[in-house]
């Protein structure tokens, strides 16, 4: 934005006011042009982050009918290897050539739509409550991979009594207690990741209602 000198000499305080009318004017569209600029580009912003986002969510609402079914799979294996961990405590023998089955499976949720609208600053411009809302939902979703990914790695460590030893009956009875408790532990959180990720289906049904 430039302002330049008058080309010819101001003779007359009309002519010094005509000459600072035309400059306010000028600047006064150049600034209404910007900002037009500005609000179409902000608008064009939100319209697309908010797009993404919608178009993730329904995505991850899908996903979260696969991981209901494969947490509930891997909860009724659960709860066998339960069963197994008190039958080998009351007798080391009763399984000479038990194992235990997981069949953990999970599909994580996607982010990426999020973390964009907030690293261009398209959230700034959308409402507080709608960003707020989305704020919800993402940092719900987080902390249900966070857990997923947790009892994936306890139940990976539950195995770790049948490596130590050739034969279930050479485990300790500690051990073995142990493995009981652990077993039950993990079957509680798979159980209670399911009951969560019910809720957090509700709260991508209601996010996109909105």
């Amino acid at each position: 934005m430039e302002v330049h000198a008058p080309h010819e000499p101001i003779h007359s305080w009309r002519d010094f006011f005509i000459h600072i009318a035309t400059i306010t004017i000028g600047l006064l569209i150049a600034i209404g042009l910007e900002q037009t600029v500005e609000l179409i580009h902000h608008r064009h912003l939100v319209k697309e982050a908010r797009e993404n986002i919608r178009g993730e969510i329904e995505k991850n609402e899908k996903t979260v009918d696969k991981d209901l079914g494969y947490l509930q799979t891997d909860a009724d294996l659960m709860k066998a290897d339960v069963a197994k961990a008190r039958m080998l405590r009351d007798n080391p023998k009763a399984l000479e050539h038990g194992e235990f089955k997981s069949a953990y499976s999970w599909d994580s949720f996607a982010d990426s739509a999020w973390t964009s609208a907030r690293d261009s600053g398209a959230l700034t411009y959308m409402p507080v409550e709608e960003v707020q809302s989305y704020d919800d939902v993402y940092e719900q979703q987080k902390l249900v991979n966070d857990e997923a990914n947790e009892i994936f790695a306890k139940q990976l460590e539950l195995v770790t009594p049948f490596i130590m030893e050739d034969e279930p009956s050479k485990i300790k009875p500690e051990d073995l207690h142990q493995l009981l408790r652990d077993s039950a532990s993990a079957y509680l959180r798979v159980a209670t990741l399911h009951q969560i990720l019910d809720g957090l289906k509700k709260e991508y049904a209601q996010t996109l209602k909105q």
